[in-house]
């Protein structure tokens, strides 16, 4: 189904998983090299098993590269960057606002539960900004303590600003 897939809809490029049911990813990757239309197609191997032995015999069976699972974001944009001789822009954040008091300052200065902020910098790390921003809208709702902190993190997720997120919830885990 892949191969057929693959055929007609010739992608830039194919994150393949090389544990799957049936053909392995592998064996997937020679027979899609074979294919005239996908001889020049990307194909970027992805495993839990990341052992030595798997990373040649994935670039043996055909593949440009090699991402350990769980894959995180910002190795999977620059693997693309580097196969597809992409250049990303970013988009530049407007200045943030002054705090409106002393007081919304102070609250964003209350620390987090430190599991709470290992659970929002996990999903920061996967790139998993769905989660994230569900995550933080339910602990908004539960306690308003945390909501300047919580709202800023929302805006920066909206934004996909990682290294802001990463920032602040590092600074929140050392605290308490």
């Amino acid at each position: 189904d892949a191969l057929s897939k693959a055929a007609i809809w010739q992608p830039d490029v194919i994150l393949m998983d090389l544990a799957m049911p049936g053909l392995d990813g592998f064996e997937t990757t020679r027979q899609l090299r074979q294919i005239p239309a996908l001889k020049e197609t990307v194909i970027i191997a992805v495993s839990a098993r990341v052992f030595d032995e798997d990373q040649q015999q994935s670039l043996a069976a055909g593949c440009n590269g090699f991402l350990a699972k769980p894959v995180q974001r910002k190795k999977l944009l620059k693997s693309l960057e580097t196969h597809l001789k992409l250049n990303w822009r970013y988009q530049k954040q407007p200045q943030q606002e002054e705090p409106e008091s002393a007081l919304e300052t102070a609250a964003e200065k209350i620390a987090l539960p430190k599991e709470t902020a290992a659970v929002l910098y996990e999903l920061a790390i996967r790139g998993d900004f769905e989660a994230l921003k569900q995550q933080i809208t339910q602990l908004e709702q539960m306690d308003e303590i945390y909501h300047p902190l919580l709202s800023k993190l929302h805006h920066l997720a909206e934004g996909y600003q990682i290294q802001q997120i990463q920032t602040i919830l590092e600074a929140h885990s050392l605290k308490e």
